[in-house]
């Protein structure tokens, strides 16, 4: 593994955006890395962004300190919002995110915010509600990347999909 210390205040954040199994994985295959030329910290939050998706790395990116910006008025509760956002396109999910980017200043509770939002998005959208209920009928070897499937299929005619 790599050989300088891992900051907690520094991976927190990153690994937070991950289901508690996704974020022990990280952390396994950093235990078994033989990268030595990227600094520990570095590597384990590039690793938790990536296996995070756009989506949660841009709440991570939202929740941090920005020169220049105006920032939150609270933090957006990863463990909270992971779910509701996962459950529509990646699409709708950023636009959510721009939307409170753009309203930093007037949300006091993004994380409420973001899922009422979340539930409106996938109120209004049958082929989302379906995926969900798919995701929780527990018949499904693996449960499907919302996300991603609903990107992919928003394109396919209502009675095809």
């Amino acid at each position: 593994a790599l050989e300088c210390p891992l900051v907690v205040a520094a991976i927190a954040g990153p690994l937070a955006l991950l289901e508690e199994a996704d974020a022990l994985r990280v952390l396994d295959q950093f235990e078994g890395s033989n990268d030595t030329e990227e600094d520990a910290n570095s590597w384990v939050i590039r690793n938790a962004r990536r296996r995070a998706g756009k989506v949660m790395t841009r709440v991570d990116r939202l929740n941090s300190f920005k020169s220049g910006k105006m920032d939150l008025l609270a933090r957006v509760l990863a463990r909270e919002v992971r779910g509701p956002l996962g459950a529509i396109s990646e699409t709708a999910a950023l636009r959510i995110l721009d939307d409170l980017e753009a309203k930093a200043m007037e949300v006091e509770d993004p994380t409420s915010w973001i899922k009422q939002r979340s539930a409106d998005e996938l109120e209004g959208s049958w082929l989302a509600t379906r995926v969900k209920q798919l995701n929780e009928s527990g018949r499904l070897f693996e449960r499907l990347r919302a996300n991603y499937v609903l990107d992919l299929l928003a394109g396919v005619d209502g009675q095809a999909a």
